[in-house]
């Protein structure tokens, strides 16, 4: 499509689109974070991160049914890396959001992406030199790689926990957790017979237990 003297001309498009697009994506991150409540910004995370995947996915969808047309190339690559360059950030806010934060999950994070960062290069070189794809091979996998993980996504919904949910330790304690983060701390002791939360109406007197009142 294009000559060979013009790769360095399109692996600069490529890095452009995608560094424009993860810093246009950082900037909706942050404001994602401010809309209240919680739940509505997830929603609209769905919402970006898959039409994000959806541009990526028809930049070599649209090499691939014009191959022969050197503008498809070049929107083609920069459409690419415009879909690709947010979605390790966004799939990582989503990631924290749905989940609770912890060790065990972020070292499956990272394996799964170095994982990746192996085996997909190696199935795009073993496909070029094994079937007739030959050159075509690159943009099957782009188009695998971005359109794959859209329905993977709405898999999350069935699958993840969403909303305002509890989780109890094996001390009693309980940490109220939304979307991910936990936001309150571990619930004070039950109050003793005779006693009330300290809303109960007056009068009353300090009953010497913190966060307990005695009724009177």
């Amino acid at each position: 499509v294009v000559r060979a003297r013009r790769a360095p001309a399109a692996l600069m498009v490529l890095w452009l689109a995608i560094t424009a697009a993860r810093l246009v994506g950082l900037h909706d991150q942050i404001a994602l974070r401010h809309i209240t409540p919680r739940s509505d910004g997830t929603e609209r995370l769905y919402s970006h991160l898959s039409a994000w995947l959806l541009a990526g996915a028809v930049g070599p969808l649209l090499v691939l049914l014009r191959p022969r047309a050197p503008w498809a190339f070049w929107l083609g690559f920069t459409l690419y890396g415009l879909g690709n360059g947010p979605c390790v950030g966004y799939c990582s806010d989503l990631t924290n959001r749905l989940s609770a934060a912890s060790e065990t999950g972020m070292a499956v994070i990272m394996c799964g992406l170095s994982f990746g960062a192996s085996l997909v290069p190696y199935c795009t070189a073993l496909l070029w030199d094994r079937t007739r794809a030959g050159p075509f091979a690159m943009p099957i996998v782009a188009l695998v790689s971005m359109f794959l993980p859209i329905p993977l996504l709405q898999l999350t919904r069935v699958v993840a926990p969403s909303g305002l949910s509890y989780s109890f330790t094996l001390d009693g304690s309980a940490r109220a957790t939304c979307c991910g983060l936990e936001t309150g701390k571990p619930a004070p002791p039950p109050c003793p017979p005779g006693t009330a939360p300290p809303l109960a109406p007056a009068p009353h007197v300090n009953s010497g237990r913190a966060g307990c009142t005695t009724r009177v």
